[in-house]
């Protein structure tokens, strides 16, 4: 032991090549584990029924999850420390705990991404579902169809998913065509509109209020909004290339591109 112990220490891979009883050492194989927790597969199954054990390994590396018995990767103390660290832990749980209600509520309120993870029954349920989404609105991604069509949990969604994109594009086909889903949607983030129905993209409130949050959400806007001055002029005062969606008719309307180039002499490159 004296001897191996530095050797895997500098050399994780070295663990294949020590005596079974040494594979059998709590501290060598913890030492191995640190550079490559796939050592575990080399240790013996008695070691991986032992709950300290595996909280220790645990504690260097969540994958150890992983290779910990069945009766471990269903012990709750155990699974939430791995989670702690990285919710992806989940996987390696049991389905026991992916169907228990308590512990999964637990899980999403410690990251929303838990939902993914969580039993096909438990995506259907709406307080998971709920308490996932107020977290983080891209959690509706994991959840079941039915709930992706709910009013309540897809506005909060929408509401908490972010500048950089939306929510709405989890939305059911139903929730994309809501008017007050999708204005909602548009408030927060302009580019929730890329996600809308047809018939809401050609919704002068709603793609007016896109603009106004985002001008490059023109882009993705009916031809007839495209062509109407107010929302092309909205969402030119956020940024003059947003010329570049206008429709070709107002972009060769000379009373309309006149006072824009003005203002903006790069505009020009967009008429």
């Amino acid at each position: 032991k004296e001897f191996v112990l530095p050797i895997v220490a500098n050399y994780s891979d070295a663990f294949l090549y020590i005596s079974p009883n040494l594979k059998n050492d709590k501290e060598i194989v913890l030492i191995a584990i640190k550079n490559n927790y796939r050592m575990l597969g080399y240790t013996s199954r008695d070691l991986l029924k032992d709950k300290e054990f595996i909280l220790a390994a645990i504690a260097q590396n969540w994958n150890a999850l992983e290779y910990a018995s069945d009766e471990l990767r269903n012990n709750k103390e155990l699974v939430t420390a791995a989670a702690k660290q990285n919710i992806s832990a989940l996987r390696y749980a049991s389905s026991v705990l992916l169907y228990d209600k308590e512990f999964m509520l637990a899980a999403v309120a410690q990251d929303a991404n838990a939902l993914e993870y969580a039993s096909s029954y438990l995506k259907n349920n709406k307080d998971i579902v709920l308490a996932a989404v107020k977290k983080d609105g891209f959690a509706l991604e994991y959840a079941s169809p039915a709930l992706r069509n709910n009013r309540e949990i897809v506005q909060v969604a929408v509401q908490t998913s972010g500048w950089n994109s939306s929510a709405l594009q989890y939305a059911s086909p139903t929730m994309q065509n809501s008017r007050e889903i999708v204005l909602s949607a548009v408030k927060v983030n302009g580019h929730s509109l890329f996600y809308a129905s047809p018939r809401l993209k050609n919704d002068k409130e709603i793609v007016l209020a896109a603009v106004q949050d985002d001008w490059e959400s023109l882009r993705t806007a009916s031809p007839a909004m495209q062509n109407d001055k107010e929302v092309v002029l909205a969402a030119i005062k956020k940024d003059y290339k947003a010329l570049s969606y206008a429709s070709a008719k107002l972009q060769d309307d000379k009373e309309f591109v006149l006072p824009i180039v003005a203002n903006y002499s790069d505009a020009f490159l967009y008429i």
